[in-house]
């Protein structure tokens, strides 16, 4: 029996946060095709053990 591998996933301004354009300007917000890509990643490469995942937009 394979061990239970826990991971959080951490994601960073999103569509629909309310001070987003506030703090970030022009930054485009992430959507939730970006977290979906992360969580895919985690749960499928099986050699390795994802503790804590940030995902954040970038220019």
């Amino acid at each position: 029996m394979q061990q239970p591998r826990i991971s959080v996933v951490e994601p960073c301004h999103t569509e629909g946060e309310p001070d987003f354009n506030a703090t970030l300007g022009e930054i485009e917000a992430l959507h939730t095709e970006n977290i979906a890509g992360a969580v895919s990643y985690i749960v499928t490469d099986r050699r390795v053990a994802m503790n804590e995942v940030a995902v954040c937009p970038t220019k």
